[in-house]
């Protein structure tokens, strides 16, 4: 390497792409080429850098890492659809690498791509779900089901998503979960759903839910529940 420090910058590239070409195993080849690529703003080239490290690369998180970096490049160099390819991949292989899936969904955001959003959460939500982590899995499941309302004005994914949510504890999807099933028709759903949040409700928002779970029984034509409810709450 001391020879090749020694030439010009344009020497120096050609110096470590031969040395990388023969061993893109080599930390030092490939980082020092990287650096000569950034430092000369060869962005391209460090795009290649980058793919031929990921294709050579035998361990899984390093492979992330570095497919996680190509994505970057590419936004950075304005081709998203290249950037969201790359971190599909890496969700694909590690469904796990939660910076991947980040941006995954502010690139997709970005470019308006709200149905792949909501299926990406949803995705996420039931890998979490899957892994056992309950409150991450419901605070995913609300958010997927957030997305699908307002985004994609889906109600009927968005009550899924919440119903999925409420099962894993989810206090406020419960709630958007009532008020969905009410104004979708299904004001016995939204009745049962509002029962289980009143059992066991703070007392500063018991009687809020109370009187929703009066309207409730009173759309699904039931007057002697709502009444009932009314006295007992």
């Amino acid at each position: 390497f001391a020879a090749a420090e020694l030439a010009d910058a344009p020497a120096r590239i050609a110096i470590y792409e031969e040395l990388f070409a023969e061993d893109p195993s080599d930390p030092a080849a490939s980082e020092r080429l990287d650096a000569l690529y950034r430092g000369a703003g060869r962005a391209e080239d460090l795009v290649r850098l980058r793919e031929r490290q990921i294709a050579v690369a035998t361990d899984l998180d390093r492979r992330a890492a570095l497919r996680f970096e190509l994505a970057e490049l590419l936004a950075t160099a304005g081709d998203a659809a290249g950037a969201i390819a790359a971190l599909r991949e890496n969700l694909a292989e590690a469904p796990a690498h939660a910076a991947s899936a980040a941006r995954l969904a502010t690139q997709l955001e970005a470019g308006g791509h709200h149905l792949d959003l909501v299926a990406l959460s949803e995705e996420q939500a039931a890998r979490l779900e899957a892994e056992g982590d309950g409150p991450g899995a419901a605070a995913m499941w609300a958010r997927a089901a957030l997305r699908a309302e307002e985004q994609l004005a889906d109600t009927a994914r968005a009550i899924a998503a919440h119903r999925r949510a409420a099962a894993l504890g989810e206090d406020e999807s419960a709630g958007a979960l009532a008020r969905l099933l009410l104004a979708s028709g299904d004001p016995a759903d939204a009745a049962r759903v509002l029962e289980d949040l009143c059992e066991h409700a703070s007392p500063d928002v018991l009687p809020a839910l109370a009187l929703r779970l009066t309207d409730a029984y009173l759309a699904a034509n039931n007057p002697d529940a709502a009444r009932s409810r009314l006295e007992r709450y």
